[in-house]
């Protein structure tokens, strides 16, 4: 017969599966089973405020599968009390009062909010490991935007539609021009990396302060081509051929095809490399993340900070684990991934007016906004570096909105309303970060 404390564990078990790793990890892990009398089972948490938010928001979450439990066990269901550790017995469950929020109590519906909610987008690892670095960074975040943006159910391509440059850039998090290239009137800079490889299709229209871009992007992408494929870093190379051969593809015939790309080929013969189906990408794998994290977390993080996180998930996730795996790697090689240099990574000195000064890297940025925890190992050319990312960041609070380009800040106060989240309540938020939890608790 099981005692309470494995009962207990039990139903940590079965709410974690059922939870948002955050959710789980911020009120529940930690809990512990005080003491059973008379039928009621107290549950020891570590602060006033998760004893709260227990006997409220998610009390009938958590009763529900205590007494699932309970009943697999053959005992009949029983009463539940959240008790703080000094053993102060909660009120009765009720409904929350409309009593004013203290400022860790503001953000707990935020903490709490799943992001899925409110959209996502699926993306094949394929894409992220070997098209990623053939495209550049900017090139694929622009890609993924537009996935975001202009994707439609029908045909091989996104809408097309007019680009909004400034927007887009904002969102995927670089400059105007690495977009559209230095020059105006032509086709450059990110646009033509697309166009190049068959990925995208856009056109100019104007001239001078009135020019303007419109395009669209294949929704999918085909398996790269040996030419495209040779650009790749050697180790990456050897890991392609590795997969393609898993994935069940004939690597003798990948290698005869001379054809630059593969987007939009419609041989015959070359249609299973050109159109290869979800089903066949399906041994690397998925990541999956909401519009969110594409939409206003990649701004902050730049594209090359939003990239390495990406680039972790898919590399390095650990299922109901707070963060990926811990993980040692070298700057060159998450350099090559993301088809970026180094010291976009790494940040580095430059000067203005004279004057010296540190342009920060995507580690820096991670880093400050506690995306990830990163530990340098050696020196020069042999450093390598211990990092891991968290699986799910939160919302950005208003300080973290306040560094997003101007542009975006009702972007992202529509955002707020339209995911049914109070947006006084949100405006209050003094915590500068939500996803470091334990401020939270």
């Amino acid at each position: 017969m099981s005692s309470p404390e494995q009962i207990w564990r039990q139903v940590l078990d079965e709410l974690g599966v059922q939870m948002p790793p955050t959710t789980f990890d911020a009120w529940l892990r930690d809990t512990r089973l005080g003491d059973v009398e008379d039928d009621i089972w107290r549950v020891a948490v570590s602060t006033p405020q998760a004893q709260q938010w227990l006997s409220s928001q998610l009390y009938s979450l958590v009763k529900d599968t205590f007494d699932s439990v309970l009943t697999h066990h053959g005992n009949r269901p029983a009463g539940l009390q959240f008790v703080t550790a000094a053993g102060a017995a909660s009120a009765p469950h009720r409904p929350a009062q409309d009593a004013p929020l203290q400022p860790n109590e503001v953000a707990y519906q935020f903490v709490d909010f799943d992001l899925f909610d409110r959209g996502w987008l699926k993306v094949p690892h394929y894409y992220e490991l070997y098209w990623q670095p053939v495209l550049g960074y900017a090139a694929y975040s622009f890609w993924r935007y537009q996935q975001l943006v202009n994707w439609t159910r029908h045909g091989n391509y996104t809408r097309g539609r007019i680009i909004d440059l400034s927007r887009a850039a904002a969102h995927v998090g670089v400059d105007r021009k690495v977009l559209k290239g230095p020059k105006g009137g032509q086709i450059g800079g990110a646009l033509a990396e697309l166009q190049n490889h068959g990925v995208g299709s856009f056109q100019v229209h104007g001239q001078g302060r009135h020019t303007s871009y419109s395009g669209r992007v294949l929704r999918t992408l085909p398996i790269l081509s040996p030419a495209q494929a040779e650009v790749l870093p050697a180790a990456i190379q050897d890991e392609h051929a590795r997969w393609l051969v898993d994935a069940g593809f004939d690597l003798d015939r990948w290698y005869e095809i001379s054809e630059p790309t593969l987007a939009g080929e419609t041989a015959s013969d070359l249609e299973t490399f050109a159109q290869p189906g979800w089903e066949k990408l399906e041994p690397l794998g998925y990541l999956v993340s909401p519009s969110y994290y594409d939409l206003f977390l990649q701004p902050l993080l730049r594209s090359v900070g939003y990239g390495i996180w990406r680039l972790l998930k898919c590399l390095y996730y650990a299922p109901r684990d707070r963060y990926t795996r811990e993980r040692r790697i070298t700057i060159d090689e998450i350099a090559s991934r993301l088809g970026c240099h180094r010291q976009a990574i790494t940040g580095c000195n430059r000067r203005r007016d004279g004057q010296r000064y540190w342009q920060p890297g995507a580690f820096d940025i991670m880093q400050e906004h506690r995306i990830a925890t990163i530990k340098e190992d050696g020196s020069g050319r042999q450093r390598t570096y211990r990092i891991r990312a968290l699986n799910s960041p939160q919302i950005l609070t208003p300080a973290q909105v306040d560094l997003l380009p101007s542009m975006l800040h009702d972007a992202h106060d529509i955002w707020i309303e339209r995911a049914k989240l109070d947006l006084e309540a949100w405006r209050q938020l003094e915590l500068p970060i939500l996803s470091d939890q334990d401020d939270v608790r």
